[in-house]
């Protein structure tokens, strides 16, 4: 997708890059978080902005994990101690 870029395009991404860490540190106004999105959406760095350009991500090799031992949970049990 980098290469779906303009160089006229590097003033504007480098204005989104700021508006982001803004946001990551919460100093983005709701007026600017819309203009963030508008954005985001605009040059594909979200799903819908990727759908709405027709872009489309390769499948990529899939990995097993191992799955994570299942944290303990609490559970209700009557006074008697039976669940």
């Amino acid at each position: 997708m980098a290469t779906e870029y303009q160089d006229a395009d590097a003033w504007t991404l480098r204005r989104v890059a700021f508006m982001y860490d803004l946001a990551g540190r919460g100093e983005l106004n709701a007026a600017l978080t819309r203009e963030l999105r508008l954005l985001l959406d605009a040059f594909g760095l979200t799903a819908y902005g990727r759908r709405r350009l027709g872009w489309w991500i390769a499948e990529g090799e899939v990995v097993e994990l191992r799955s994570a031992p299942s944290p303990r949970r609490l559970r209700a049990t009557d006074s008697d101690g039976a669940p």
